[in-house]
């Protein structure tokens, strides 16, 4: 139950990565210079993904925790919930610069041009062949890397104390077995189960990174 739940709140971190990561690199990659409006929303693209790198995710997670954790109308898995929105937010401007260099590469190639000229729309070239085909590697190994930090992010919100008994998560039970002293066989298991799972998602996204 402790890992399934740290499974949800991943997910949560994995959908606003790549939400706004492909978001991200289409407004800025492709639609830059398709209007005035496309012009102007990829300008404001770019200096958001710059505020984000300019500063670390580490630092944007605590200025995130500290303006959450003081809201008291809201409970507190959600607020557990918004700390991984926003940490999938944060973290997504990686896929975007890795999405926006390999559509760069292929937006004036021949095949795209002759794509063009057969009529087919923007949403089948971007979606059938630029995602699906050239940047599917890209995309799977930076999710199984998102997904890694993730389980990382739920110990460490449990260690400063901003996780709760709602969230039963993977991360809350291995504080509680520290802190209260019941640490046991159960937690052991946990703990070997969480290393094997964020292992193989680190061995996932190596394999697909060698394939970009």
């Amino acid at each position: 139950e402790a890992i399934f739940q740290t499974g949800l709140f991943s997910f949560l971190s994995l959908f606003t990565f790549l939400f706004f990561g492909i978001y991200f690199s289409l407004s800025i990659g492709y639609y830059d210079n398709t209007s005035t409006i496309s012009r102007f929303l990829s300008s404001i693209n770019q200096l958001i993904m710059k505020s984000f790198q300019c500063v670390p995710i580490l630092l944007w997670m605590l200025i995130t925790i500290i303006v959450i954790g003081y809201t008291e109308n809201i409970s507190p898995l959600w607020k557990t919930s918004i700390y991984f929105l926003f940490f999938g937010l944060f973290s997504s401007p990686a896929l975007s610069n890795l999405i926006i260099e390999k559509i760069n590469q292929m937006k004036n190639e021949d095949f795209i041009v002759a794509l063009k000229l057969l009529g087919l729309s923007d949403r089948r070239i971007i979606i059938s062949h630029m995602l699906r085909h050239y940047c599917l590697p890209i995309i799977i190994f930076q999710m199984a890397y998102v997904m890694a930090h993730a389980f990382f992010l739920d110990l460490t919100l449990c260690y400063i104390e901003k996780s709760s008994s709602d969230s039963a998560t993977l991360g809350w039970y291995v504080y509680q077995s520290y802190t209260v002293g019941n640490y046991g066989t159960d937690t052991n298991y946990l703990l070997i189960i969480s290393f094997m799972l964020t292992l193989v998602l680190f061995y996932w996204a190596n394999y697909y990174k060698q394939k970009i």
